[in-house]
Order: structure tokens, then sequence, then C-alpha cells
């Protein structure tokens, strides 16, 4: 029994530590912090993303996302569009770049060369400092550009390489503009970057395992083991079912709040190989769903309560549940609080929460 009981505090641990070091149970005191630390926050869908900084920084105001002009949209690891900071660029850049990924093998198969594709986008002169992907477009000479900025494309590798960034503001209509170069000419190595991306990873997903960080950044092994040794030894270790995780224990408390919403494509929730940290694995389908979609998760005392998403109606925020067991009426008047919040820091109307499993209300 004390075998069993040591392995199942040692998951429980892990857990802890996780909610803890990504700032969930203990937050971030402004989203510059916690972006840098994070090294971005998914971004397909903007409102998620908000929410996932909601869920971490000490009293966010939106403005202050949209105030500071070292927070931008660009994409990274995983080839995926991040909310970043430009300094996370840098090291995006001297990681990335070089990598084959499926941009640069699209535009092959259209008969271009990506480098000069996107040497005719950063060299080309835009008539103001920010400009519009058909700005973009229009400045690639070649007869299948339209394919080429498909799904972000080159413009995406663009950014990967650091020259291009997406602006982040609240209008509509996305702009793009170019890095500055002084930033540009800080050279950072390959070697620097990656113990850089392995650092951050540890610090703020860990306990983290090697197969953790390939999955997460999408990088294969050989590309980072050597480097994940070098960096890791100075971390302290947990070990569950015979794998050794990395984390840093930097002895802070975690506040820890009995209702946990993690929103749709969370930091969380990309960051592991193995999703049955969080969850039971008979409700794994539920959240990670076919062609990489992945649902909100609502956790009541750190169980598995169900899934959760929010439609956009006009000014209002409108949010829906579908739980998995009886949510007692405090419970939901908590969820309700906390829902109310979000759409506040959002600075939209709440339209209320549906549960989904209506006979499940008590």
């Amino acid at each position: 029994t004390h075998c069993i009981s040591s392995a199942a505090s040692d998951v429980y641990k892990r857990q802890e530590l996780r909610l803890k070091n990504n700032g969930i149970t203990n937050h971030f005191s402004c989203a510059y912090e916690c972006i840098s630390a994070l090294h971005g926050i998914q971004a397909q869908y903007d409102l998620y993303a908000y929410i996932s900084l909601i869920n971490r920084v000490e009293n966010l105001e939106i403005d202050e996302l949209f105030g500071d002009e070292a927070i931008v949209k660009s994409w990274g690891q995983r080839v995926t569009l991040h909310i970043n900071t430009k300094e996370n660029m840098m090291v995006n850049k001297a990681v990335f770049s070089s990598r084959n990924n499926w941009i640069k093998k699209y535009i092959s198969q259209l008969g271009g060369k990506c480098g000069e594709i996107v040497s005719q986008i950063v060299n080309a002169d835009y008539e103001s400092n920010s400009f519009s992907k058909l700005d973009v477009r229009n400045n690639i000479q070649h007869k299948e550009r339209d394919q080429m900025m498909q799904w972000g494309g080159v413009l995406a590798q663009a950014s990967i390489e650091g020259y291009i960034y997406e602006v982040l503001d609240n209008h509509k209509g996305k702009k793009y503009a170019k890095l500055e170069s002084e930033l540009l000419d800080k050279k950072m190595s390959y070697e620097q970057a990656i113990q850089n991306l392995i650092d951050k990873f540890v610090v703020a997903f860990g306990p983290v395992s090697l197969r953790d960080f390939a999955h997460w950044s999408g990088l294969s092994k050989s590309y980072f083991e050597k480097y994940w040794k070098m960096s890791t030894s100075k971390y302290e270790q947990l070990r569950v079912e015979g794998e050794v995780y990395y984390y840093r224990n930097d002895g802070t408390e975690d506040k820890r709040d009995n209702i946990i919403l993690l929103g749709k494509f969370d930091p969380l929730l990309l960051a592991y190989y193995d999703k049955t940290w969080l969850v039971d694995k008979r409700h794994v389908h539920k959240i990670w769903k076919s062609a990489g979609h992945v649902e909100g998760i609502l956790l009541v005392d750190n169980m598995f309560t169900g899934t959760w998403h929010c439609n956009k109606k006009n000014s209002k925020l409108c949010f829906y549940v579908k739980s998995e067991y009886q949510i007692s009426k405090k419970t939901m008047d908590e969820v309700d609080k906390r829902l109310q919040y979000i759409s506040r820091v959002l600075e939209k109307q709440y339209g209320g929460v549906t549960i989904e499993n209506e006979d499940t209300l008590k």
C-alpha cells in the first residue's frame, strides 16, 4: 500500500506543480511576463487566447495587451500562430527557421523557392509601417502566390524566421509589420536558443519529460536531446510510472481555486504527451478531438466535470457547459461568478451560462 500511495502522491504532485508553474494557481503579475514565460499563447481563436491570459494574470486589463508594442502575434512552435513577445520571436528564429515544415514543402510543390519568396515579402517597400495580407500577396512575384498564402503559408514562414509579425490590436482587419532591425541584429545561436526554450518549458510547464518537450515544441529528439541533458541536470526530478520529469521548485505557495476553467487550446492542454495527468483516460476523447481540435474544460476540486465553450452574440458572451456529473447549485454559482469576471475583462456583456445536460443541475 505504501508503494501505491507514494505513486498516487507523485501523480498528484505533478498535477499541482503544473497548475502552479503555468500560472493557474499562482498568477503572473502582468501579461508580458506570462506570455514571455510560457513562450507564447496559441491563438487560432483570439477569444480563447485572451481567456488563457485572464486565467493566469493577476487583474488583467485587456488594454494592457493592446497597448504593449512588445506583444505581437507570430508563428512559432508546431508552425502555429501564438500571441508572443518580440524577444521570443528571436528564439523561434534561431530554433525553427531552418527546420523543414509543411510550408517549405508546399511552396516547393508549387514550383517556388521558399527563401526567395520570404525575401520578396521582407524586402518589399510597403506604404506604411503596417500592411495588409493583400499587400504581402501583391509583393510576391510568382504565379502561384495566392496558393502560397493559404493557411498563413509563406507569411507564417516569414514570421517563424523573425521578420514579420501580426499586430495585436482590437480592430477588425489584420495588419502586419516588420520586426525592428535592432532586434534582428541580435544574433542568437541554435545552442543558446534551444537551451532558452528548454529552460522556459521546464520552469513554466514542469514537471515535464523529454517526450513532453518533443510534443510541445514539435521537434524530433535528435534536434535537442544533448541540450536537454545539459539543461535539465540543474532541475529537480520526479518519477512517475518509470518516466523522469524535471521541474523547478521555486517555493511559492499556490492559491488554489476549487473552480478551474481552461479554455479551448489552453497552453496546459497542448503541452503534454500524456493527457491523463489532468483527466481520466475515459474522458480524453471528449477534449482532444480529431483534426487537432481541443475543447475547454471545467475542473471542480481537481475533478474533470465537463467541457465548455462560449459564443459571441453581438456584444454578449454566452457560455455553454456540457457537464459529466451533477453540479451543485453552490458550484454553479461559482462558475457563474468566474464567467462574469471573464466577460467583464473582455469588455463584453455577460450572456449567462447554459448547462447542456440540464438534468444534472440540482
